[in-house]
């Protein structure tokens, strides 16, 4: 054979072992070219919209509008900034119990049951309920040259600002008119051209620090036109303002100018209890300045003379040390960064598609990618608003959805954006134990929503809500199948075995039947409290036997009474073939199965056979469409649940149609109201499975999508789904 032919075929074969083996690209060994792919989706938001977008490191985010500060609304928010307001009078802080609960059984009771408040103890659940709770760090606007405000009808329509997702790099351009202007300290008003100046604005927030750097060129800042504006809002729980917090009080709100230079200014804020350092340096020339304006503490940075203005604003729970990153730095930092996550990890390029949706469900794709980038990789799991605004649950996290905002990053191998949020469940080890304690039950018990210190925040359904408690199985399974050793192993036993122990010691034995129930269980969706939830059932059943498998692996061997359970744990009833429910009905599967893969409580042949049941009893209902009313993940799990049960158009329809059009045009979802950060992350965590595949998936390329040649899914990167 001809060396030259002989080498071309070892080639050949060398690729095709690559492809198959390692699964880097899925349909050929063609790199995605990644920077056409983002880029195509850089978020272009015309004036009129006036919307924000989050920019952020994943640990600290600014909300950003259309003039590139947040001068009609946007928030600074970030994973370390909580505050809690004083205690109401006449409680001290030894009355306030560590887990959130005022409940506690006598030694070998147990208490299943609402988590109900005590007679003269609501002022207190108040309390817990509302702290602490993220806060607004501070904001940065444009002002008129005397302290009032811009007004929308200072911008003329012709602004533009976009975001370029490769650098990180927002820019916008407007025209400030008014007649306002010449009331200013101008010398000359003809020299203003026409009726108004413009002023481009170019905003980073930079990878590693919690710092927003900022460029603004334009005659206006020169000649003290405009200025920007720094003050800072005591914490407030109102959610639907532009911004975060009540700006005019001073009680309780103390900003102090610690230090000053000709090109740096430091402040401390003290907020009740909560102390937090901001810093701003700036180009030599500038000057800041500070007044009282409408009741409000403003500290004013003026260009006096700069056409040409750089500011960098820093926010720190400790003093800010003696270097400070300048606007070039920052910039040339966020360039490396943003490319550096782009072209790791997963991708998904959908451009050779014929089917036309593929470009919306591609840039929901993409800007997802971002969204949880800036907001989810810090260090606690992300609120249901993210670090955009302050939910109803006061900003906290919630464990039954910690789910739908991390584990996509497994998936999109970026566990590293990931794995500092989720050790959130060792840290509230010993609060989860005690509050299992108190109901009287082993192991640990993990709470609805929680703060830093793992309380939980009293609330009827909290021991209702059990699907929160299995969740940790899923992020130490995610993070085994990354890395198979023995330190991963030790990382998550004692979540596993505590939490396993305490699903097995909350089951109700019937002994006329020798079955065990879950007797008080509350679904997806808050639908409230039923005996053997679907959904929760199916998660004891394969919790319990995820716990067996990691003491396997440890070479435990495996629990005796964990088996006696198993072997006797209820199992959904079958009826002409089908999973019903109590009244007979054909069980929605969906969700189920896109959270878990099929286990001996549900076999995907039956699931199968009561998924067309279900599609055949939904099609002739007003419901229509599977997911069609329901906005939230639960969209983006179901689909995964219908792409293992063979609907793969039903999946992508899931996707598009079920979530419609509540992905604004910088991808944020908002199909519940607000912004909604779990259905960007559950979205994620669906394409994935939906490309790659997932342990047991027809073997060809892309098995969540239809194979009929109207969708061509080239991906990189992903890791297959359980």
């Amino acid at each position: 054979m001809h060396p030259q032919k002989y080498s071309s075929i070892f080639t050949f074969f060398l690729l095709v072992f690559l492809h198959t083996s390692v699964g880097a690209y899925a349909t050929t060994p063609k790199p995605i070219d990644r920077h056409a792919l983002v880029t195509r989706h850089n978020i272009r938001w015309p004036w009129e919209e006036r919307g924000q977008i989050p920019m952020g490191n994943g640990e600290f985010c600014i909300g950003v509008d259309g003039t590139g500060l947040q001068t009609f609304g946007g928030n600074t928010m970030s994973h370390w900034g909580w505050h809690s307001f004083p205690l109401p009078q006449g409680i001290s802080p030894d009355q306030i119990p560590p887990t959130g609960s005022f409940i506690n059984v006598k030694n070998g009771d147990h208490y299943i049951g609402p988590d109900t408040i005590p007679t003269g103890k609501q002022a207190i659940a108040n309390w817990m309920y509302d702290n602490p709770h993220i806060v607004n760090l501070g904001r940065l606007r444009f002002v008129r040259y005397d302290g009032a405000e811009l007004t929308v009808e200072d911008i003329t329509s012709n602004a533009k600002r976009s975001i370029d997702l490769w650098t990180g790099t927002h820019t916008t351009s407007f025209v400030v008119s008014g007649e306002w202007i010449n009331k200013g300290v101008w010398v000359n008003p003809a020299e203003m051209g026409g009726s108004g100046q413009q002023v481009t604005v170019t905003t980073y927030v930079h990878p590693h620090t919690d710092q927003v750097s900022v460029r603004v060129e334009s005659d206006l800042i020169a000649n003290g036109i405009i200025k920007v504006a720094l003050d800072f809002p005591y914490p407030t729980l109102n959610n639907e303002i532009e911004w975060v917090g009540d700006f005019k009080r001073t009680e309780n709100n103390l900003t102090t100018l610690t230090q000053t230079s000709k090109v740096r200014a430091d402040f401390t804020r003290q907020v009740d209890d909560f102390t937090y350092h901001v810093a701003m340096s700036y180009s030599e020339g500038a000057k800041v300045t500070s007044s009282i304006f409408d009741g409000d503490k403003v500290w004013y940075l003026d260009g006096n003379g700069l056409s040409t203005l750089e500011f960098s604003t820093t926010y720190s729970p400790n003093p800010i040390g003696d270097i400070i990153a300048d606007f070039e730095s920052t910039r040339e930092a966020n360039k490396v960064y943003w490319e550096n996550f782009w072209m790791n990890g997963g991708a998904i390029d959908l451009s050779e598609s014929t089917d036309p949706r593929w470009f919306e469900l591609e840039r929901r794709i993409v800007l997802s990618q971002y969204l949880t980038a800036v907001q989810a990789a810090g260090s606690w799991p992300s609120s249901e608003s993210g670090l955009m605004n302050i939910d109803p649950w006061r900003g906290q996290f919630h464990f039954e959805i910690i789910f739908f905002h991390q584990a996509h990053f497994a998936l999109w191998d970026r566990w590293q954006l990931t794995d500092e949020a989720v050790r959130a469940y060792q840290h509230f080890v010993p609060t989860a134990r005690a509050r299992a304690k108190q109901f009287g039950f082993k192991g640990l018990e993990w709470p609805k929503s929680a703060t830093p210190s793992g309380r939980s925040a009293p609330w009827e359904g909290n021991q209702a809500l059990l699907w929160k408690q299995p969740q940790p199985l899923h992020f130490a399974e995610l993070e085994y199948r990354l890395n198979p050793t023995g330190e991963t192993l030790e990382k998550w036993a004692e979540v596993v075995f505590g939490t396993v122990d305490y699903m097995v010691d909350f089951l109700t034995l019937d002994k006329e039947t020798e079955t065990y129930h879950i007797e008080l269980n509350m679904g997806r969706g808050e639908w409230g409290e039923s005996r053997d939830n679907p959904q929760v059932l199916a998660f004891w059943h394969w919790g319990i036997e995820q716990g067996q498998t990691w003491r396997e692996r440890m070479g435990l061997g495996r629990e005796p009474n964990w088996d006696k359970v198993l072997n006797h744990l209820v199992k959904f009833p079958i009826k002409d073939g089908i999973y019903v429910d109590s009244q007979g009905r054909p069980l929605r599967l969906t969700g189920i199965l896109g959270l878990m893969p099929p286990s001996e409580a549900i076999t995907l042949e039956t699931a199968t056979r009561t998924y067309a049941k279900m599609k055949e009893m939904i099609s002739q209902s007003s419901e229509g469409a599977f997911g069609s009313r329901n906005m939230g993940w639960g969209v983006a799990m179901g689909a995964v649940g219908q792409a293992k049960m063979g609907d793969a158009e039903g999946a992508v329809e899931s996707l598009l149609g079920g979530l419609g059009t509540a992905f604004d045009i910088a991808g944020i979802n908002r199909g519940l109201g607000g912004a909604y950060l779990p259905t960007n992350g559950a979205l994620l965590y669906a394409a994935a499975v939906m490309a790659a595949g997932w342990d047991g998936a027809p073997d060809r390329n892309a098995p969540g999508f239809p194979d009929d040649g109207s969708w061509i899914v080239r991906w990189e990167g992903l890791k297959r789904a359980p």
